[in-house]
C-alpha cells in the first residue's frame, strides 16, 4: 500500500495535499474492496499465521484499515517532501514500497495460493486458489474496482498538476 501511495505521489508532483489526500482515500477504498475477504476468508487474510477465530473481524479489521490508509498517505507525503529532489531520488519511496511487497510477496506467497482455514493449512488440507470459484469471481470484482479506482486517481492528479502548472 505504501507504493501504491507513494506512485500517486509521484503523479501529485507538487500537489502534495492532494496526492496524500488520494493516497489515503485510496487506502480505504481497498480496505473496503478487501472486508469480503476478511470476513469470509480470514484465516487466508492472515496467511494462515493467526488463527481467525481467537481475533474477531470486529476487533482488527478497523486497525487494518487505518494501516492501510496510514500507509498509502505516508508513501505519498514521503514523496511529497522529495518532489524538488532528482529523479532517483523521488522515486525511491516507490521502490522501497515496492522491495517491501516483493519481500513480504516471498515469504508468505505460498500461504496466499491455498484456501482455508488455519487448521486446514497446517493439516496440509486446503484448496488451491483456482479451484475456489467463489474466491476467485470476489478477486477478480475487487481487483477490478482497486485497479480502476487507482488509475482514475492517478489520471485525476496527472491532470490536476497538468492544468495548474498552465496557470503559472
Amino acid at each position: 500500500m505504501f507504493a501504491m501511495g507513494a506512485g500517486l505521489g509521484l503523479a501529485a508532483r507538487r500537489l502534495s495535499e492532494a496526492g496524500v489526500w488520494a493516497a489515503a482515500a485510496y487506502g480505504a477504498w481497498f480496505a473496503l474492496t478487501v472486508v469480503y475477504f476478511c470476513a469470509v476468508y480470514p484465516d487466508w487474510m492472515f496467511a494462515y499465521m493467526v488463527d481467525a477465530d481467537r481475533l474477531p473481524l470486529v476487533a482488527w479489521f478497523p486497525m487494518f484499515a487505518l494501516a492501510l490508509i496510514v500507509s498509502a498517505a505516508s508513501g505519498a507525503l514521503w514523496t511529497h517532501t522529495l518532489a524538488d529532489r532528482p529523479l532517483w531520488q523521488r522515486v525511491s519511496p516507490l521502490l522501497v514500497g515496492l522491495v517491501c511487497f516483493a519481500w513480504v510477496a516471498a515469504t508468505t506467497g505460498a500461504r496466499y495460493v491455498q484456501i482455508g482455514t488455519t487448521q486446514e493449512f497446517v493439516a496440509q488440507q486446503t484448496t488451491p486458489i483456482f479451484e475456489a470459484s467463489a474466491f476467485q469471481r470476489a478477486a477478480n470484482i475487487a481487483f477490478v474496482g482497486q485497479a480502476g479506482a487507482y488509475v482514475g486517481l492517478l489520471a485525476y492528479l496527472i491532470w490536476r498538476g497538468r492544468r495548474q502548472a498552465l496557470r503559472v
